[in-house]
């Protein structure tokens, strides 16, 4: 298991379109650093699973706010650090486990209609959100272990980008 935390003030690497947004997969063509902003998360990966599993809580209060799951391709370790494809796909789950649900699935017809994925390759990812939802709702790993509570040791600061941070890694 991998687990990555992410606070307030942490630069990342993005995909963007020519305007600059970031969520149409069709339309991605340049790469942009943004700065990670009100939430704090914990990003949990295990291995050969094609989704990862992040606990959100409010920087400003410290409250849990849900579990958010992303499906994509299993992570895989790089030279630079990871390496995974986004599946679109997202299920959002509540802090008690008591409700997951599915979300982008236009997002994820869309993708097969432009061929960003196989028709085939959507119902799987489709299958494997469905998955997800049952495992948050039988309170699986690792929505069972505690996550929820974690908190980053105090003397942890945020990390910086290595400047020439965008031309690494492949996209």
């Amino acid at each position: 298991m991998t687990v990555l935390f992410v606070d307030v003030g942490t630069r990342y690497v993005t995909m963007i379109d020519p305007a600059g947004d970031s969520r149409r997969v069709d339309r991605l063509t340049a790469r942009t650093t943004k700065t990670w902003h009100s939430t704090r998360a914990l990003h949990i990966v295990s291995p050969g699973e094609a989704h990862e599993v992040t606990a959100f809580w409010d920087a400003a209060s410290g409250d849990f706010l849900c579990w958010y799951v992303d499906l994509q391709s299993p992570f895989e370790r790089r030279s630079y650090g990871f390496h995974s494809r986004d599946h679109i796909l997202d299920v959002v789950v509540t802090p008690d486990c008591g409700d997951a649900r599915l979300k982008d699935l236009q997002e994820l017809e869309h993708a097969a209609a432009v061929g960003w994925f196989t028709r085939e390759m959507a119902e799987e990812i489709r299958r494997e959100g469905d998955r997800v939802c049952q495992k948050a709702l039988r309170r699986m790993r690792p929505f069972c272990d505690g996550w929820e509570r974690w908190k980053p040791p105090a003397e942890w600061t945020v990390p910086d980008l290595p400047t020439d941070w965008l031309g690494v890694g492949e996209w």
